[in-house]
């Protein structure tokens, strides 16, 4: 025999977690001895495996995806110098790509919060959530539609909502955004109807966050016509036929 070669082992990088960002898919790997850094790769449209990148980091975000599309991902070793040290999962890990649902509108209607945005390719459901100034996000509900009323929220308080996708199981599939705000202010009901000598008197609740009310009548046509603006809680429609 002869004194042979030598090498030092360095492992292949495996991948541990891939998760959806705000901006991309996000993968992670656990260290590896030896390594300086890290070059990954996505497999493209033709099954080649394309750089995206190095990093010293165990983690890279593959940014400008299309969402509802699935990638694979691989991780190679490199020495300081920028040479390959390792092998590589030729299989990859793969990750479908789901972008944080945008809310198009945030409405007060009679009952709660109503929150709408459009629909994803590729999520099952989507998990609303909410907060105030004084506290963190909190989960009020799930939706198979794209539209979701909040009937939890206190009148005169200001929230924040976001939205985040699901899987068939459940799972969250997504990240989430810092959302839209709105005040809610609940609906007024009315809570008496008195015939006064001048004419019909509506009386309702006081409702925090209101500065004032306007009140509507039916008209012939069936449309809500305006009558007039009160700070008060109650209002006489007058001039009316016995």
């Amino acid at each position: 025999y002869n004194n042979g070669k030598s090498i030092t082992y360095v492992k292949s990088p495996s991948i541990s977690k891939s998760e959806n960002t705000v901006t991309g898919s996000k993968i992670s790997w656990s260290k590896c001895e030896g390594a300086a850094k890290y070059r990954v790769f996505y497999l493209d449209s033709s099954k080649k495996w394309r750089s995206l990148g190095a990093t010293a980091s165990t983690s890279f975000t593959h940014d400008k995806l299309t969402t509802g599309t699935k990638y694979t991902y691989t991780v190679r070793c490199l020495d300081s110098k920028g040479n390959f040290i390792s092998g590589y999962n030729k299989t990859g890990v793969s990750n479908t790509f789901l972008k944080t649902p945008t809310i198009s509108s945030l409405t007060n209607i009679d009952g709660g919060v109503e929150v709408k945005w459009g629909r994803l390719n590729g999520a099952d459901g989507y998990r609303i959530y909410r907060k105030t100034k004084s506290s963190n996000w909190s989960v009020v509900g799930d939706s198979d539609s794209t539209s979701f009323v909040d009937k939890k929220a206190t009148s005169g308080t200001n929230y924040s909502y976001t939205v985040r996708c699901l899987d068939k199981n459940g799972k969250l599939v997504s990240s989430y955004n810092n959302g839209k705000s709105i005040t809610y202010v609940k609906a007024p009901s009315i809570s008496k109807i008195e015939n006064a000598a001048t004419g019909s008197k509506i009386s309702w609740s006081k409702c925090s966050g209101a500065a004032k009310y306007r009140a509507f009548y039916l008209d012939s046509n069936k449309s809500w016509k305006s009558i007039g603006t009160t700070t008060s809680t109650s209002f006489t429609h007058d001039k009316l036929t016995t």
